[in-house]
């Protein structure tokens, strides 16, 4: 069963932010589309809408109050891409930077 999340904002690479993407993954948690659900006509059904940054996956032990999440990224969210997807909540969504109440959960 593929599922699907989205959120205000989603770091593709370090250099890439797109706002309200859709991430679509098949059963093995394969990237296997990517759209821009402000561009739809309608929002595709059971998608998980989240308050937040979503980002690939991050080692967490380098996470630091006052570091940008940019400079911790190394992997590109590309179709294909299989690993973990990280949502960061309470993020200074200005400059990504992580503060004291950030918080950050697997999806």
């Amino acid at each position: 069963m593929k599922s699907r999340i989205a959120a205000n904002k989603v770091l593709v690479d370090s250099n890439t932010i797109e706002n309200n993407l859709m991430i679509e993954r098949d059963d093995n948690g394969r990237v296997r589309r990517m759209v821009c659900i402000t561009d739809l006509q309608v929002e595709p059904s059971s998608t998980s809408f989240y308050n937040g940054l979503i980002t690939t996956d991050i080692d967490l032990s380098k996470r630091e109050i006052g570091v940008s999440v940019l400079d911790l990224v190394s992997d590109a969210l590309v179709l294909g891409y299989e690993g973990r997807l990280l949502l960061w909540q309470n993020l200074s969504l200005s400059e990504f930077r992580i503060k004291e109440e950030t918080k950050v959960i697997e999806i």
